[in-house]
């Protein structure tokens, strides 16, 4: 119900339309009932999920009383109960309470906020101390994450069971991210619209410390240096996330402000566009749960150069240029070979779209239902 998608909200999103298309295919033999909170009227951002129509609930009550004084200290509203359902499916860490008998299915994206507490804002941090993912983790019946990193991370960090844990590495929706042709109307219209520069450098996520922008603004600094006749421009698509000054103060120290141009939030269906214009796609992230933008580029035949921590290798394969995200000097190197070895590049577009294949919905959701099945 998000007014701007990113993350886990797209996610999610995908992730509802999969599982109402497979239920569909297998006879329906689930019924599914959407629940979602809000002070405010936002029925309007509901999806058209014709022609499966599922049952919606809701509340309206302010998050915080919801949250910190209905929830947590009463365990009330019980969801299974408001709703009518036997098993309850979270598709992310939040607030919530279930009656003893409902089983529940949580999905842990990533425990960036446990491994890098300092790239979160204060407010962040103190809300995911109150959460209590641990116990979260604990009273869930079926975990699923999203990379075998992640599932690493929650028998580590929360002292969960492995066998508790079911990794179901995320789709892509291939429909939408794929190469377009040149004579598209909606390429000018793009370029137009952004005021992109000819030849330039994509990073598409949101503006936080854990995805490295300063790392990416360093690097490019150093790319600019070595070729200083270079018309290579960096753009940075993304919505404002917490700590964004920390991006803005190394753009103001960049030696080369006027060849990087932010762009703000980007509308789901001009993302495509974005990626096939860019010459490469930088995600230098220090930690991702999974990382869907290096796909979602090389599904655009856009060549990746991306980290090679947490999850990133899991993703990626052998079909992006991996480098050490605090080396800034190396992520320089990258952008300079990914942009100017052209049998490199050839082989990139080609092994990205071959990589690209593995990643389905339908298999996720698949997968999903697997884990649910098994709870009945």
């Amino acid at each position: 119900m998000d007014k701007q998608y990113s993350g886990v909200s797209e996610y999610t999103l995908n992730l509802v339309w999969a599982l109402l298309k497979k239920n569909q295919e297998e006879g329906s033999p689930h019924k599914f009932v959407f629940y979602y909170n809000s002070a405010r009227e936002i029925k309007h951002r509901i999806p058209d999920f014709k022609p499966f129509n599922p049952e919606f609930k809701y509340t309206r009550i302010p998050n915080k009383i919801l949250n910190y004084f209905l929830l947590k200290p009463f365990n009330y509203p019980c969801l299974d109960k408001l709703m009518k359902v036997d098993i309850v499916l979270f598709p992310h860490i939040n607030f919530y309470a279930v009656s003893p008998e409902a089983k529940t299915v949580l999905t842990i994206h990533d425990l960036s906020f446990l491994r890098y507490k300092n790239h979160f804002s204060l407010r962040k941090n103190i809300w995911h101390k109150l959460l209590n993912v641990s116990k979260l983790a604990q009273k869930a019946d079926k975990i699923i994450t999203i990379s075998q990193n992640s599932k690493n991370d929650i028998s580590e960090l929360l002292g969960v069971a492995e066998e508790k844990i079911r990794v179901v590495k995320s789709g892509i929706d291939k429909k939408r991210y794929c190469q377009v042709d040149p004579g598209d109307p909606k390429i000018p219209e793009i370029k137009n619209k952004y005021k992109l520069p000819e030849n330039f450098i994509l990073y598409l996520g949101t503006l936080e410390p854990r995805k490295n922008l300063e790392g990416i603004i360093k690097a490019f600094d150093i790319f600019c240096s070595r070729f200083p006749k270079s018309d290579y421009n960096l753009v940075i698509a993304g919505g404002r996330g917490w700590k964004e000054g920390e991006v803005l103060r190394a753009w103001q120290e960049s030696l080369n402000q006027e060849k990087i141009k932010f762009l703000g939030y980007i509308e789901t269906e001009d993302k495509t566009y974005l990626y096939n214009l860019a010459s490469l796609f930088a995600f230098p992230s220090l930690y991702e749960g999974f990382g869907l933008p290096p796909l979602e580029a090389m599904a655009c035949g856009t060549p990746v150069v991306t980290s090679f921590t947490s999850s990133l290798p899991e993703v990626v394969a052998d079909s992006a240029i991996k480098v050490n995200p605090y080396d800034y000097n190396q992520i320089a190197s990258a952008l300079e070979e990914g942009l100017f070895d052209l049998d490199l590049r050839k082989d990139l577009i080609f092994q990205g779209k071959e990589r690209v294949r593995q990643f389905s919905w339908d298999r996720v959701a698949q997968d999903y239902f697997q884990t649910i099945n098994e709870l009945k």
